[in-house]
């Protein structure tokens, strides 16, 4: 009963009391469900209201990697994608890696001169209309 009274009495004295100490309560399972739709630690701390320091705690302790971080499933298909021949600018919009990122990992995955005047020339072919007038072109 004088437990109830106290709070009672403190809840009378500072009806809007911030929160002091600790951040917010985050919940775990919405951090996983963000990530995995590809939201960045920064994006989540702001949707959460939390740090992005908390964040990636929170991550780390569900063993979840970021999504920008090559998972061995990732480098697979981005090596299988080197070698079908797509260009590095081609992997990383598909694959929505940085192309810093690329160049770090695969600095050898670049195309040759050649490589990139024969990928212009076939764009060029398939070219129905001049460039610089509104005509097309004869066929």
């Amino acid at each position: 009963m004088t437990n109830d009274l106290l709070r009672a009495a403190t809840a009378e004295a500072f009806p809007s009391r911030p929160r002091i100490g600790r951040g917010p309560v985050i919940d775990y399972e919405r951090v996983r469900t963000l990530t995995e739709n590809h939201r960045t630690a920064e994006q989540i701390a702001q949707i959460l209201g939390c740090s992005t320091s908390a964040v990636t705690q929170i991550r780390r302790r569900l063993g979840i990697t970021s999504p920008r971080m090559l998972t061995p499933e990732r480098r697979q298909l981005i090596e299988n994608a080197i070698r079908d021949g797509w260009s590095q600018i081609e992997i990383c919009r598909t694959h929505h890696v940085d192309p810093e990122t690329m160049r770090r990992h695969y600095p050898d995955a670049k195309w040759t001169q050649e490589q990139q005047n024969e990928h212009i020339r076939a764009l060029r072919i398939g070219r129905t209309w001049n460039w610089g007038t509104n005509e097309k072109k004869a066929a």
